[in-house]
């Protein structure tokens, strides 16, 4: 019985040993879900006119009525001193400006200043659309604190007793021409030139009226204010 036991063992160690048992393959890899395709690029939309050629726009207006009592009407003639009259005026404004970049602006102000009945009747024009102002702006030229101003434009300097828009003005004034100006820390000066009147000489003389100057300002001075100078007279 030993013997038998002893042979089946031998029998099943040998048929271990000599034939390596044999496991089942592993699973086939499954193959990676194809990627979509990718869509193609889309054109971008044409930007608007108005951002590609500036970098910034404000548009803004003006409307302004105003009646008017005038006794004497004028003071040029005897006759008009002695005259009274009611007036009812309107002034339109359309403006716009344009940030080319963070060193030139365009500006661009249409007006329509008119009183009303000044047409001699309902089917007339009198055509009173005007440009008040055009110009265009350049600063920091070649990196210095340099500022050109061209075209038609508004001036004030001072209190605006001599050079200024008068405002109250129905149309007010602007100049055609040019101003520079060189700003430093706590200083300006500015210089101006402009053609009040092309004037056309059959001679071949220059009867052309032009208006140009310089002017500054200084804004270091220091001024006491009201309280020290309320102390100092306390003081005393």
């Amino acid at each position: 019985m030993n013997r038998l036991l002893l042979a089946c063992t031998i029998a099943s160690f040998l048929s271990t040993s000599a034939w390596p048992q044999t496991y089942p393959p592993p699973p086939a890899a499954q193959d990676k879900p194809a990627e979509p395709a990718k869509a193609p690029p889309q054109e971008k939309p044409d930007e608007p006119v108005f951002k590609t050629l500036a970098k910034k726009v404000s548009i803004d207006g003006q409307i302004r009525l105003r009646a008017e009592y005038r006794d004497p009407i004028a003071y040029s003639s005897v006759a008009l001193m002695n005259e009274d009259d009611d007036l009812y005026l309107s002034r339109l404004r359309l403006n716009i400006k344009f940030a080319v970049n963070d060193t030139i602006d365009v500006f661009v102000q249409p007006q329509d200043s008119r009183t009303f009945g000044q047409e001699t009747g309902v089917a007339d024009n009198d055509k009173n659309l005007d440009l008040h102002q055009g110009w265009i702006e350049i600063r920091n030229i070649c990196e210095t604190p340099l500022t050109l101003k061209a075209g038609r434009f508004e001036m004030l300097y001072g209190d605006g007793r001599v050079i200024s828009a008068a405002e109250w003005s129905n149309v007010a004034r602007a100049w055609d021409g040019a101003t520079i100006r060189y700003a430093g820390t706590d200083w300006w000066i500015d210089g101006f030139f402009t053609l009040i009147k092309e004037q056309a000489n059959p001679l071949g003389q220059e009867n052309d009226q032009k208006f140009f100057g310089l002017y500054g300002s200084y804004t270091g001075f220091e001024t006491p204010s009201s309280t020290s100078g309320r102390r100092a007279l306390e003081s005393k």
